[in-house]
């Protein structure tokens, strides 16, 4: 599969955003629901009060569980707009095609539900590192190319434990707070202004090979609209 942000971008630029609606997302799990929960401590719509989104987590990022979930979200809020924020790896693994292969078919034949997923290329360990400075995501990145990890996705009790071997080999360098043992679920760092702005300019990076596309909703109602802004 291509995997393109423009259409992330074309996409959102077909919806008519409101300030009065929060934007419904669809976390795959407890990681998901927690950043975007801290998300909403750091932003808000300008000039209005209502939260920018509301987590409604998932616990599952397969095609079904996703679909069924965007259904029930949409019959109970029909005026909001909804995004699903699911890892990519389980969308390219072989082992689990049978499970998905619907959804690329749909998103061929355009349908709203197909396009309403946010892919974070692969997988949430990936998405952290773009938070942090340029030397430890090139290290990541580096790291996870020798297990060709963004063509071919590791397993989560793979990566789980070079992530947690990485971090270990850099906790002189990595942020204060970060704990001696990663949790799924629980933010190894607090999430503040500087950590986004670094998450948004590695994203810009043209050989990076991790993708964010709930990063890349951040940054379009930030700077691309100017829709929200930092609460201080």
């Amino acid at each position: 599969m291509d995997f393109d942000l423009k259409s992330v971008s074309d996409r959102l630029d077909e919806l008519k955003l409101s300030k009065n609606q929060p934007i419904i997302i669809l976390c795959e799990g407890e990681s998901e629901r927690t950043y975007v929960q801290m998300i909403n401590k750091l932003f808000k719509f300008k000039d209005a009060y209502c939260v920018v989104f509301k987590a409604v987590c998932v616990q599952l990022g397969y095609w079904n569980q996703v679909k069924n979930a965007y259904k029930k979200a949409y019959k109970d809020n029909p005026k909001c707009i909804i995004f699903s924020f699911v890892d990519h790896d389980i969308y390219l693994r072989e082992r689990d095609m049978d499970r998905n292969q619907c959804y690329y078919k749909l998103l061929e034949d355009d349908n709203n539900i197909a396009k309403s997923v946010l892919f974070s290329h692969m997988n949430f360990e990936d998405v952290l590192m773009l938070h942090l400075d340029k030397k430890i995501l090139k290290d990541w990145i580096d790291e996870m190319n020798s297990h060709n990890h963004f063509n071919d996705p590791l397993v989560a009790d793979d990566y789980v434990a070079i992530f947690e071997a990485f971090c270990k080999n850099r906790e002189t360098i990595l942020p204060s707070n970060w704990p001696s043992l990663y949790v799924k679920g629980k933010m190894p760092f607090e999430l503040t202004k500087e950590r986004i702005l670094t998450m948004i300019e590695n994203l810009s990076l043209p050989d990076c090979p991790i993708k964010f596309q709930f990063g890349e909703l951040i940054k379009y109602l930030y700077l691309d609209k100017k829709l929200i802004d930092f609460r201080n």
